[in-house]
């Protein structure tokens, strides 16, 4: 009888922990991808009001500062969109983010334009391409991605020496592009600036006999955006000079406009949060090692964070013993898949060892994939894993990827397992 209610209370207060960190969890995605967050980018300071969120969660989980302060601070160049954004096709008025993108690398236009549109035989010669180039002078050319999936090889190295053409030629011609897709529309970060105006279209959304198109984009190119890491330090109970790094990156992609947001609640306020998660709990539960815990900003404009930390901090690199880098934790119905899992096949087996306490569906293997922060470090040997959830919501990198519709299915079996694993390299 005994032994039963001490299960059933050491069941309770598991219960009670892992409740109050998905609780947690949950509150943090609501405000990381919340509108205030601007889509944690780089129109309106979102990605700064995110920055310094996540500092006032360390200081209020009683994490140190690293070096004296929680912010590590960096500059680079990034193109942004913070005002008008329309186009209309026919005369109607599309909706950005849902039925077009601007390509993040275009630069902004406004007016009334003809368009040209590439006719599946002007791939056969460089010549006929050429020709439509000049036929669009002044105007919008327009290609059909549909038609590329059809190209010969020589046909093939037509349309990418007219694709490079549109793109970084300063030539005065064409004044701007309309790429009609029927893929999903997904959006990203630049850190270069183009010439004309480009843009993609859904190409369902493109009316018959159409001859013209209205667009007016603000765009501003940033030379110097000033960006910060954020890093806090649980100390360790022991005197081991080694360091249990996890890190996440709290960047997005921002707004495309002045209306349209991309929220990124699975990328990557989902990472964050469980990284939040985790330095609560480790402050709580310390262990002997110190442990860093690092949001890091830049990466969906090229690991950027990541990259300035590893070449700024260089001293404790060799005293990293482990970094598991954390994106996109709000699913899991089908279990995680862990980056370099077959590359430390040793620690991979441990961790599906744990899994049996932490149940998850399942803990799948990847071999190297230089997708996330992870990579900078893994590159210079750091042993580091890569862990992202599995199945569920579809959203990534548009504007439906929202906290509403994030489930975090897995979140509280995905923090015991991290815990578990974490505990577990100490000891090892």
């Amino acid at each position: 009888m005994k032994r039963l209610l001490f299960l059933l209370l050491l069941f309770l207060t598991e219960y009670q922990q892992t409740c109050a960190q998905k609780n947690y969890g949950r509150r943090l995605v609501d405000t990381l991808a919340g509108e205030a967050m601007k889509g944690r980018g780089y129109v309106g300071g979102g990605d700064s009001l995110a920055a310094r969120f996540i500092a006032a969660e360390f200081r209020t989980l009683g994490l140190l500062p690293y070096k004296g302060s929680y912010f590590h601070s960096f500059e680079f160049p990034v193109n942004t969109f913070p005002g008008k954004m329309s186009v209309e096709l026919g005369g109607k008025a599309l909706v950005p983010g849902v039925d077009f993108l601007v390509d993040p690398s275009s630069r902004g236009g406004e007016g009334t334009f003809s368009l040209v549109f590439v006719e599946p035989e002007d791939y056969k010669l460089w010549d006929r391409m050429a020709a439509r180039l000049r036929e669009a002078a002044k105007g919008f050319l327009v290609m059909d991605e549909d038609d590329w999936e059809r190209l010969s090889e020589a046909e093939r190295k037509v349309k990418e020496l007219a694709v490079k053409y549109l793109k970084f030629s300063k030539e005065p011609l064409v004044e701007g592009v309309i790429f009609l897709s029927s893929r999903k529309l997904t959006w990203s970060v630049s850190t270069k600036e183009f010439p004309r105006v480009l843009i993609t279209v859904k190409k369902e959304k493109v009316p018959e006999n159409l001859d013209s198109v209205t667009v007016h984009m603000d765009q501003h190119w940033k030379s110097s955006h000033i960006a910060q890491n954020v890093l806090g330090w649980v100390k360790g109970k022991g005197k081991s000079d080694s360091v249990l790094v996890v890190s996440a990156h709290y960047d997005h992609l921002g707004k495309m406009g002045a209306q349209t947001v991309f929220p990124g609640a699975n990328d990557n306020a989902s990472g964050v949060a469980m990284l939040l998660c985790l330095a609560r709990h480790f402050s709580e539960y310390p262990l002997e090692h110190d442990l860093l815990f690092a949001a890091f900003a830049g990466e969906e404009a090229g690991l950027i964070g990541a990259s300035e930390f590893s070449k700024q901090e260089k001293e404790i690199l060799p005293r990293i013993k482990w970094l598991l880098n954390l994106d996109m934790n709000g699913t899991g119905d089908d279990g995680i898949t862990v980056v370099n899992g077959s590359v430390h096949q040793k620690e991979f087996r441990k961790m599906q060892e744990l899994n049996q306490q932490a149940m998850l569906p399942s803990v799948k293997p990847r071999g190297e994939a230089c997708n996330s922060d992870h990579c900078i470090f893994h590159r210079q040997g750091v042993k580091s894993f890569f862990i992202y959830t599995r199945g569920g919501i579809k959203a990534y990198h548009d504007i439906h990827d929202r906290p509403e519709t994030l489930p975090l299915t897995k979140f509280d079996e995905l923090h015991r397992l991290l815990v578990l694993f974490l505990q577990a390299q100490e000891r090892e």
